[in-house]
């Protein structure tokens, strides 16, 4: 900070170096993040940033582990077993540099302008196992080897005005703003030979590492340019002390243009007007009644089995809800339902890859529906104690009534609450907390054709503690799944399974520069 405090700036950065409960695996990531505030004049601010992010994990799945054994029986494996290799990597870094201008231009009335300049890589080495194990030998498990490379790079800008108006004795608040961004990425890939993993359940992740350079492999390329433009405005109009009529409309333009070695180029542009209405109706100083319909218009990266990415999602939003505040806003409490519908949202094609890589394939889904409840409660019931609790439940169906995303939690619970000491303990905080979902299910195809895999509705509880040694500087240590409960955290996606984190504890130590 200078001395007149005119220039003002900060620093923050983190290393993480951690192994895992799944054998061979090895993370490590660093991030680094500065910005740089001046005051360019009275009511003129300029902000310049710049992050950096740099992940270098080794023995990492491509997937998870098989969910059955070759008879069809369900697998019982370990959480420490693993399908990866010694070799196996997915090495990336990201940067971003950015500009932000804040500017007065009197009456109440503020122009804010960003850039944002982001550039990334990634290099990664894959075995992926797609058979089954016998039961008894482990033998028949068969993976293959690929290696990806790419490049990214994005570009975008936004800029809005917003101020009062004074219209019929009331004052309204207006914005109006324009925004756009290109993204461009090359995504070069490498199919590999095929291991045999022997007795699978002696796998070490010993294997050879191919050589990339082998004339035989299957090469392909991949290039994908996006463009965005919009156009948008919002208005906030006070009918009336307690009545507020929010309406606005965005116009959106995407263009998409790609170029693979499987499905050959195509592209193509969409655009759409989504407007938007609520109303918020004050109903005493502590409660607020809401209500809102927007459409949606959604870009999305999926692709069919052909390499062809799917159109936006499109559709329309309802939702109402009511707010509550208590206790002079220390405690604060939210419930809303919703229903949304939508044409083209992504769904997974069930056995499926894009082209001849091993991304899972999607298609678009006509028709679908999702309905749902949330109830958000938080604040400080009492000096140093502080609570956060939600529930939610969502339900999404096809034009056929068929489940959507099932492999989803329905229903989703989550309490957690910190309690700092008072008197010579108040560097101390202690909390814990549960979360809890419902069961899911996913068709995945097994050694017996198509399969339902479920996973009941489980809870896993974590302990925290926290110890401020300065202002800058604290200590904090936690305990996860307190309980050691066995779960999956991803289910059915490539047809296997990922088991979630067992019992484990973390200690950090944070400096804020």
């Amino acid at each position: 900070m200078s001395s007149d405090g005119k220039v003002r700036g900060r620093v923050v950065a983190s290393y993480q170096d951690s192994e895992s409960y799944v054998s061979l695996y090895h993370a490590r990531k660093a991030m680094a993040y500065a910005t740089v505030e001046a005051d360019l004049a009275p009511g003129s601010v300029l902000i310049a940033g710049y992050e950096y992010q740099d992940n270098r994990p080794r023995g990492g799945m491509y997937g998870g582990l098989p969910l059955w054994y070759a008879d069809g029986e369900r697998a019982a494996l370990p959480r420490s077993a693993t399908t990866a290799t010694t070799w196996s990597r997915w090495f990336s870094t990201s940067q971003t540099a950015f500009l932000r201008l804040e500017q007065s231009l009197g009456s109440g009335w503020n122009l804010t302008a960003m850039l944002n300049h982001g550039w990334g890589s990634y290099s990664a080495a894959e075995l992926f196992a797609n058979t089954w194990p016998d039961k008894a030998t482990g033998q028949g498990v068969t993976g293959y080897t690929g290696f990806y490379s790419g490049t990214r790079r994005q570009d975008s800008v936004d800029a809005y005005v917003q101020g009062p108006l004074q219209l019929l004795g009331r004052t309204h608040d207006l914005a109006f703003g324009v925004s756009g961004s290109n993204q461009f990425a090359s995504n070069p890939g490498i199919s590999g030979g095929s291991v045999d993993y022997g007795n699978f359940h002696q796998w070490q992740g010993v294997t050879p590492e191919p050589d990339w350079n082998d004339p035989n492999f299957s090469r392909w390329q991949l290039l994908d340019t996006v463009q965005q433009r919009g156009i948008y405005g919002t208005a906030r109009f006070s009918l009336a002390d307690p009545l507020k009529l929010i309406v606005g409309a965005r116009y959106s333009r995407y263009k998409a243009d790609h170029v693979d070695d499987w499905g050959g180029s195509y592209a193509y542009a969409k655009h759409a007007v989504t407007p938007y209405a609520g109303l918020v109706w004050d109903i005493d100083a502590q409660h607020a009644l809401y209500t809102s319909y927007s459409k949606i218009f959604k870009p999305q990266g999926y692709q069919d089995r052909f390499g062809r990415y799917l159109d936006p999602v499109q559709g329309k939003n309802l939702e109402a809800g009511v707010k509550g505040e208590y206790f002079g806003g220390k405690l604060n409490a939210a419930l809303a339902v919703f229903r949304i519908a939508q044409d083209g949202l992504a769904q997974e094609d069930t056995g499926h890859f894009v082209g001849n890589s091993l991304t899972q394939a999607y298609y678009a889904a006509a028709g679908t529906t999702s309905k749902g409840v949330e109830l958000d409660v938080s604040g400080e019931l009492a000096q140093g104690w502080n609570v956060s609790a939600s529930v939610s439940h969502a339900a999404a169906e096809d034009n056929a009534g068929a489940r959507l995303n099932s492999y989803v939690p329905q229903t989703l619970a989550r309490v957690f609450s910190t309690y700092q000491l008072h008197g010579d303990w108040r560097a101390l905080s202690l909390g814990g907390g549960v979360n809890w979902q419902s069961g899911a299910y996913r068709d995945a195809s097994g050694p017996n054709g198509t399969q339902r895999v479920e996973q009941g509705g489980y809870a896993v509880a974590s302990l925290m503690a926290k110890y401020a040694l300065s202002r800058q500087l604290s200590l904090q240590a936690n305990i996860n799944n307190l309980f050691d409960k066995h779960y999956y955290s991803q289910l059915g996606m490539y047809n296997q399974g990922y088991w979630g984190a067992p019992r484990n504890a973390s200690v950090t130590l944070r400096y804020l520069f």
